[in-house]
């Protein structure tokens, strides 16, 4: 009978919310540890697409380069020279877009990789809370 007020008695539960806190951590843990699985999954996703999209618009943009290069030096009646205004317009869109870097790509991945792992509505303050 002492055994069964002890379990109930203010030990007994104070051991009760020891042991509910502590199950309480571990699914926690295991939710974010669940969703930052699911995050860098998507982000491997997005980079192995991006790396392929970019491999076969560089070829692409390498034979269209050549075609335009060629029939450019057929018009101007120089080989050297149609390749020379070609590397020219590549040097002046690299240009361009080393001036708008932070708008066209810093921003915009910032962007990405927060609704990535900050679902919308999501805060850090709402994780905080719980």
């Amino acid at each position: 009978m002492a055994t069964s007020k002890e379990e109930t008695g203010p030990v007994g539960k104070l051991e009760n919310l020891a042991d509910s806190a502590k199950e309480y951590l571990d699914m926690r843990l295991d939710a974010i540890k669940l969703k930052m699985v699911e995050s860098l999954s998507v982000l491997f996703s997005k980079i192995v697409y991006a790396a392929l999209l970019i491999i076969s618009l560089g070829i692409a943009l390498a034979f269209m380069a050549s075609a335009f290069s060629w029939w450019l030096g057929d018009l101007l009646e120089s080989k050297a020279a149609g390749t020379l205004i070609t590397g020219g317009v590549f040097l002046l869109i690299a240009f361009i877009l080393y001036l708008r870097r932070n708008r066209l790509f810093i921003n915009s991945l910032v962007t990405m990789f927060s609704k990535m792992f900050f679902e919308p509505g999501e805060t850090t303050s709402k994780e905080d809370n719980l």
